[in-house]
Parts: structure tokens; sequence; C-alpha cells
């Protein structure tokens, strides 16, 4: 839907900057990193925790969601494996 009101031609509901790259951010950086986890455990964890953390920075008024937060979890173990498989 939000794809849809990008390409709209009205001008009663205009998406913000901030709301594309949250957007991009959120499910993009979440869904990428973790397919890339597969076969790059840090490479992978490293994208879906740095978007995560760029969303926060640019839309801080969802840091308080719990459920959006907790799709950083994936992410951090895939790092702290990453991490420990190397030693």
């Amino acid at each position: 839907m939000t794809i849809g009101e990008l390409f709209t031609d009205s001008n009663t509901t205009a998406i913000s900057n901030s709301d594309v790259i949250a957007l991009l951010l959120f499910p993009g950086s979440t869904i990428i990193g973790l397919l890339l986890a597969f076969k790059w455990k840090g490479i992978g964890g490293l994208i879906t925790v740095g978007g995560m953390i760029l969303l926060h920075i640019i839309r801080p008024d969802l840091a308080s969601s719990a459920l959006i937060s907790a799709f950083a979890i994936p992410g951090l173990l895939y790092i702290i494996y990453s991490v420990w498989s190397k030693n």
C-alpha cells in the first residue's frame, strides 16, 4: 500500500521522506540481513541490527515498540554466533 501511495497523483495524503526511509529500513534491512545471515552470519547480523539502529534514529517514536525492536534479536544472535565461532 505504501508503494501505491508513493506513485499516486493525489495530494491529499503525502508520505514524508522519513516514512519512506523507515519503510526501507524496517522490513528491507531486516529481510535482507536475515537472508544473508544464512550464508554469512556476521554480515547478515550487522545489516539487520544496523538497520534497526538507523530506524530508531530516524523514527525515535518507534523505539518504545517492543514488537518492532524484537526483530533485532535474531541479528544479535547471528553476530554473537559469528564472534564465538571464530575463536
